[in-house]
């Protein structure tokens, strides 16, 4: 046990050198309104584990430099009560703390979880509770109270690395799941290659575009076995453009796939470089679109035009006949009255005038012209 100020001052400059300490404090809290400090532990490292008596230290001289270090890494458990306790013994806040209950919340425990339940969750100790209630004030300490003090620290390192991980593979997992959901919920289909060109990823919409499932797309190359027989030879030569490295289209270009059955349908396909984290292509990534109901839309769009077309193409012609048969209704009109005024003529010669001939020429004259 630390009981000199020398000592706990160079054990202080010690912590600072290591950048990570484990602490905790042991108090007696009965009938003052502060609590009574007895002990505080320390900890460098799991080997490394020290008690400081604070009745004979009661300023714990050079720990509030531990303590207030932004680079010293406090590592504690429920640190509220004993860090107001050592802010109040040393006049220093801390400025770099790792909570061991907090961080089991993080990584999905109860956030109320005691060191005793931690430590046999994460790492199968178990603590003994004998010494929960003792006097920490009475000296000297009994052995029971030297473990029992020295065990609140001595896994603590281990504790706050397994938390760590423990979070950090909590945290990938829901970035997996939620990268995961949303590869389920699109509707665009997705496809990675590598350089030589083969796939190397496809998302769930993908394989329902192409009726295959991902066993058996991954690592396939060329010929891809979602191309028609018919179009491999300009998939091919379409191919070695790209990996030759020369840029696509940022609009992208239509093309055929074909579905196990041999059902063709239309694509868009957009395509960018896939780029790693050193900034070197690795390959191709690939938007693809079915482009089935909007060529099928266009298709009724333009059935559409066409009859409107041929309608106004009706409607045109009809209008020209209509016309054509005013222009024809006229002369063919006076054609008939200027017949029927020559007949009636000739068939009742004696009830005309004697000089009714050259009116009969007359009208015969007005037909021909009518006729011409």
């Amino acid at each position: 046990m630390i009981t000199s100020e020398h000592e706990l001052r160079a054990l202080c400059q010690r912590a600072l050198q290591t950048k990570r300490v484990a602490i905790d404090t042991e108090f007696f809290w009965e009938r003052t309104f502060y609590p009574q400090l007895g002990v505080v532990q320390l900890g460098l490292s799991a080997d490394e584990l020290y008690l400081i008596d604070a009745i004979a230290l009661p300023s714990l001289p050079g720990l509030g430099g531990v303590l207030a270090d932004e680079n010293t890494q406090l590592i504690l458990h429920d640190a509220v009560q004993d860090l107001q306790i050592l802010s109040r013994h040393t006049g220093s806040l801390p400025r770099n703390i790792f909570d061991t209950r907090r961080a089991a919340g993080f990584a999905g425990l109860p956030s109320t979880i005691s060191l005793a339940n931690l430590l046999q969750e994460m790492l199968q100790i178990t603590l003994p509770k004998g010494e929960t209630r003792s006097d920490w004030l009475q000296r000297p300490l009994s052995e029971a109270q030297y473990e029992y003090a020295l065990d609140d620290i001595r896994h603590m390192p281990e504790l706050c690395d397994r938390l760590c991980a423990m979070a950090s593979e909590r945290e990938l997992a829901e970035a997996l799941a939620f990268r995961k959901a949303m590869e389920n919920s699109l509707v665009t289909g997705l496809r990675a290659r590598n350089m030589q060109g083969q796939i190397t990823y496809v998302n769930p919409a993908f394989c329902e575009l192409v009726g295959r499932p991902a066993s058996e797309l991954l690592g396939r190359g060329v010929p891809a076995p979602y191309w028609p027989p018919e179009m491999i030879d300009e998939y091919q030569r379409r191919q070695a453009v790209r990996l030759a490295g020369r840029t696509l289209p940022r609009e992208g270009f239509e093309s055929v796939f074909m579905r196990p059955d041999g059902k063709r349908f239309p694509v868009l396909i957009i395509e960018a470089a896939l780029i790693n984290a050193q900034g070197v292509q690795t390959g191709w990534m690939s938007a693809i679109l079915d482009l089935s109901e909007q060529h099928r839309v266009e298709a009724i769009s333009r059935s559409s035009q066409e009859r409107l077309q041929a309608t106004a193409r009706l409607a045109s012609v009809g209008e020209m006949a209509s016309l054509l048969s005013h222009e024809l209704n006229q002369p063919l009109a006076a054609i008939a009255s200027y017949a029927t005024g020559s007949l009636n003529l000739i068939e009742h010669p004696h009830d005309q005038p004697a000089d009714v001939l050259p009116d009969m020429a007359q009208a015969l004259r007005r037909i021909a012209e009518q006729a011409d």
